[in-house]
């Protein structure tokens, strides 16, 4: 069947897709400016593009979902929403409705379906594919989660895990970090779905703003091994040859922002930039988001697998810390005990044993950043 893939108005491709799914049997380039950023342009390369951005198959629930009606997988529930999301402007339109203008059918703009009362996170999930609101289908990612409206605004809400649902409370502690050390990151908030507490943020692109991931970003020929020192200048080159804003300070501050809070979860798709979806033009490196799976890893040695194996390696990687104000940080204990201790599903004497490891890892931050600038590499914020 035939179709266009479009970027807002502009129709950047012709494509042939096996009927049900994504299977890209001819692709005719129309537009190379406005195809997929860093994005090869042959079949496999778009498919496995579209599949990183819409709801994956894995995810608890929608397997049992697509069954009960009829529907073949994940490629085709994405297709009857036109592939649309919140996380930038590009749609997928059969030729027969190529007349139907991004206008009338954008997320950002349009009201989209909702039935609050009918989505139990993770295995709960039952009752019809209507219950996957429209641009969840295109939103990726493991965890359950749903996209709702309030008063005008776009808002992404995630489940925690049970028994202890600390997910949530660690996106919070993430954005408590970022207001303290000034690193661009997403306000997240606990709320409670469906009696159980859950993570709450705001859409942080709008319809004339698109996020890149890392993954698309970073150059595909690189250093041999991609590891260490070479990963990361890697990274630093191809985020300044896309022309993001301080791109190595805003790396930094990630690796910094990431070892604090034990994240091991920031992989090529939790990072990237945000991009002028008219202009094509870089704007910033995106705001730090998604860092559910922290704090608890900071005693677990668990690893990091951004650029090293380990946090105590990747932060060795950051050679300038005039940015860092070591002073931002002599509340956040006390507030990340707040946050720990409104969570009643977390046992206490776990909770204060993640209070101590935090402090220590300040104490260890302070120390690396000391010492980089008694030798001579950068000054120390004073």
């Amino acid at each position: 069947m035939k179709y266009l893939l479009r970027h807002k108005n502009i129709d950047v491709a012709e494509l042939e897709l096996e009927t049900g799914g994504f299977v890209v049997k001819a692709l005719d380039v129309l537009d190379e400016a406005h195809y997929p950023y860093g994005v090869d342009m042959d079949g496999k390369a778009l498919r496995l593009w579209w599949t990183q951005r819409i709801v994956p198959a894995s995810r608890d629930g929608i397997s049992a979902c697509l069954r009960e009606h009829g529907i073949q997988g994940v490629h085709e529930l994405a297709l009857e929403s036109l592939g649309l999301n919140l996380s930038d402007q590009y749609w997928v339109i059969s030729k027969e409705k190529q007349k139907l203008a991004w206008e009338d059918v954008n997320f950002f703009d349009n009201d989209f379906f909702e039935e609050k009362e009918r989505l139990r996170f993770g295995p709960r999930i039952g009752g019809g594919i209507k219950e996957l609101s429209l641009p969840d289908r295109s939103t990726g990612g493991q965890r359950p989660k749903r996209w709702t409206i309030e008063n005008g605004g776009r808002y992404l809400i995630k489940a925690g895990v049970e028994p202890v649902f600390m997910e949530a409370y660690n996106e919070k502690i993430g954005s408590l970090i970022g207001k303290l050390l000034g690193i661009n990151s997403v306000k997240y908030e606990v709320v409670t779905e469906n009696g159980f507490p859950a993570s709450k943020c705001a859409c942080f692109v709008d319809r004339n703003t698109e996020l890149i991931h890392a993954a698309d970003i970073i150059l595909p020929s690189g250093p041999e091994g991609h590891y260490g020192k070479n990963a990361y200048e890697h990274c630093v080159k191809s985020f300044s040859d896309a022309c993001v804003p301080d791109a190595r300070r805003k790396i930094d501050e990630m690796i910094v922002f990431d070892f604090l809070i034990t994240n091991v979860d920031r992989h090529a798709f939790n990072f990237g930039m945000i991009r002028d979806a008219n202009t094509l033009t870089p704007i910033s490196f995106a705001p730090l988001y998604d860092h559910e799976r922290s704090m608890w890893h900071i005693y677990s040695g668990q690893n990091c697998h951004t650029f090293c194996e380990t946090h105590e390696e990747q932060i060795m990687l950051v050679d300038d810390f005039s940015w860092y104000d070591p002073r931002a940080l002599n509340s956040a204990s006390d507030e990340i005990c707040n946050i720990i201790e409104a969570n009643n599903y977390r046992n206490i004497e776990q909770s204060k044993k993640e209070i101590r490891a935090f402090e220590e890892r300040v104490k260890r931050l302070n120390r690396i950043a000391y010492s980089t600038h008694i030798a001579g590499r950068t000054p120390l914020k004073s």
